[in-house]
């Protein structure tokens, strides 16, 4: 049976975002969303119980710490509503299927603001094919880098997080990683250490003796000499 009480509505607002890049800034993916969600509660003449976070969580599965916090709190009864910009926010795919059923079991509404979909047969669809759509993606995503990361191990980039044992950072020539027009690369330029693939830093296997320190920025690990390998 629902809940019966008197007042204005309680709101917790959701807040997720996939990876770090949309985590960090001057002003986020999760501060954008949480100023549209803050604006709707206002509008509504709301009460805010709290704001749930997620940061660089996927929405493939709902094992995630801020999640996790809001269905506790939402089987102690704590808020009426969940307010989330996008349905993608709160999950995807079939894991989306899953949040709403584990929500509105504890009688949760769940508001989505930037998302409308129409009562009818019509905005039924729409909201199904949505929901696919959102599942698709980051499979889709991975495919991509896949298929890049596969491309870079022939050419002899090390696709990894820390080098291997054995390797060692060294500056080396390669005009294809060179900002152009003077403008900065996308996810910042880190020369001294070895970032993710997405990152413009790269570790390479050079097997020929590499340029000198006036040469572009990127990082490698080198074999040197015959059999062993330098740190």
């Amino acid at each position: 049976m629902a809940r019966k009480r008197t007042g204005p509505k309680r709101h917790a607002i959701y807040l997720r975002c996939s990876s770090d890049d949309q985590a960090e800034g001057d002003f986020t993916t999760i501060d954008a969303h949480r100023a549209y969600n803050r604006e709707h509660v206002a509008a509504q003449c709301g009460v805010l119980i709290r704001e749930y976070v997620d940061e660089g969580k996927t929405g493939t599965n709902i094992k995630r710490p801020g999640f996790e916090s809001l269905l506790h709190d939402a089987r102690e009864g704590q808020f009426d509503a969940v307010v989330v910009t996008y349905m993608s926010r709160l999950a995807r795919g079939e894991a989306y299927h899953i949040a709403v059923y584990l929500l509105k079991a504890e009688h949760v509404e769940i508001v989505l603001v930037r998302e409308k979909f129409s009562s009818d047969l019509g905005g039924h669809i729409a909201q199904q094919m949505t929901i696919v759509m959102d599942g698709i993606y980051p499979k889709m995503v991975s495919q991509w880098t896949k298929t890049k990361q596969e491309q870079m191990v022939k050419l002899g980039y090390f696709c990894g997080g820390l080098l291997p044992y054995g390797y060692r950072k060294e500056l080396v020539e390669n005009p294809a990683f060179t900002p152009k027009n003077d403008k900065p690369p996308p996810g910042g330029w880190c020369p001294t250490r070895t970032r993710r693939h997405t990152s413009y830093a790269r570790s390479r296997f050079t097997p020929k003796p590499t340029a000198s320190p006036r040469s572009s920025p990127i990082l490698t690990g080198r074999r040197i000499g015959s059999g062993t390998w330098t740190t």
